[in-house]
């Protein structure tokens, strides 16, 4: 019994195990690649933002170092510091950035080990601000910057360089940010209706004194459906309390409506305005809403019509004079004629040929014709033996003098 059942055992062929192990190994094959296009994108997203980093360590550090200089001059080539000579330094060589404080090297934060910087000096218009430009070799990490020199005695000397040399002895100092010290509230005025654009900025009182606009996130909008005053709040960034905005909204009446005049084609439906542009007392021109009557114009009949309306808010009627005028059927065309002007033989033998000339006239609805023109058809002999052919059919185009287009067949006849 033994024997017999290890003789149907059934177990894996080659070609099952070789199948098998070929799946495994596709799958491990995309996993692997998966994960390595994983690492790649975060690798890249890695020295993407360890070069802004780097770019704006750097522009800060500059920033903070030239805002008390007293003496700036923009240089052009490579300087030599010489220790204790009472001058700083800010230049680029080879891709570093170096900074000396008389004439001493120091290091400048996010550039240690760092060679692939770009730097740039640049005299502004302002004399009392100086733009540098600070990036990678590779493009898109450029930040340029605008600093406001505070004890600059002088010109910046020098329009653009790779470098700078200044003296201060306030290089180091704190930078104190400024804060928003106080907005006072914000009042404007609006018409009823109108819509009315919630300011983007607000004035705010700096702590040194200055006033500067600040962005502003309003929490509502104002009505203007009704008159009075309406207010609303918003929050500036940087600043506890909540800005304040009042708006009068000035009622809005209506000064006049003019009637109207209108027509219509006798038995076709007449569709009746549902709105007038109404005069306003603050000059504009608005659509209001009318309730006419009768509320439908009779076009029965041929004759003026009338119909009364009335507007909310409006003393006076609106009158609507409608001019029903008999239908009528638009212009076709009806067909095609033509006179034979003349016939002629001309030629011998077998170049024997047929001319014949005719004015073509195009026959209108209306029962008018208008002028074609003339039409000259050639006719030569067939069968055999042969024959003058009885007549020739042509085709014709064009539009009349009223602006209908038409393209017909005329048969002309010998």
């Amino acid at each position: 019994m033994k024997s017999q059942y290890l003789k149907n055992k059934k177990g894996v062929t080659l070609i099952e195990l070789i199948i098998a192990i070929g799946i495994l190994s596709l799958i491990l094959m995309i996993a692997f690649s998966s994960n390595l296009f994983g690492l790649r994108v975060f690798s890249r997203s890695e020295v993407r933002s360890n070069n802004q980093f780097e770019v704006r360590m750097v522009t800060d550090f500059i920033a903070k170092q030239l805002r008390f200089a007293d003496t700036i001059e923009i240089i052009t080539s490579t300087p030599s510091p010489t220790a204790n000579d009472g001058h700083h330094y800010f230049y680029m060589e080879n891709g570093s950035i170096y900074y000396y404080e008389d004439g001493i090297g120091k290091n400048v934060p996010g550039s240690q080990g760092v060679n692939d910087f770009t730097l740039s000096f640049a005299k502004n218009s302002d004399d009392k601000l100086l733009e540098f430009t600070v990036g990678k070799n590779e493009p898109g990490y450029d930040i340029q910057t605008e600093v406001q020199i505070l004890n600059l005695k002088q010109q910046v000397s020098g329009t653009n360089g790779i470098g700078v040399i200044f003296t201060t002895d306030s290089a180091d100092a704190v930078v104190i940010p400024l804060s928003i010290s106080s907005i006072a509230d914000s009042s404007d005025t609006a018409s009823q209706f109108s819509a009315y654009a919630m300011p983007l900025t607000v004035v705010a009182t700096m702590s040194d004194g200055s006033t500067k606009n600040v962005s502003v996130n309003w929490n509502s909008t104002i009505d203007t459906s009704t008159p009075g005053l309406k207010t609303a709040t918003g929050n500036v960034v940087g600043y506890v309390n909540v800005v304040n905005l009042s708006v009068n909204v000035i009622p809005v009446t209506i000064v006049s409506i003019s009637d109207i005049n209108m027509s219509a084609d006798e038995g076709q439906p007449f569709m009746m305005p549902s709105t007038l542009d109404a005069e306003m007392s603050d000059g504009s021109t608005q659509p209001v809403a009318v309730t006419w009557s009768p509320s439908t114009i009779d076009t029965s009949t041929t004759g003026t019509k009338t119909a009364l309306g009335s507007v909310n808010g409006y003393g006076s009627d609106v009158t609507l004079m409608v001019n029903v005028v008999e239908s009528v059927e638009p212009i076709s065309v009806s067909g095609v004629s033509h006179t034979v002007t003349s016939n002629e033989e001309s030629g011998n033998g077998s170049n024997l040929v047929y001319t014949v000339k005719a004015d073509v006239f195009i026959n209108l609805s209306d029962g008018t014709d208008y002028y074609h023109g003339e039409v000259t058809v050639t006719m030569e002999r067939e069968g055999s033996p042969p024959d003058w052919p009885t007549s020739q059919t042509v085709n014709i185009t064009g539009v009349t003098s009223s602006g209908l287009s038409y393209s017909e067949q005329v048969t002309i006849s010998r």
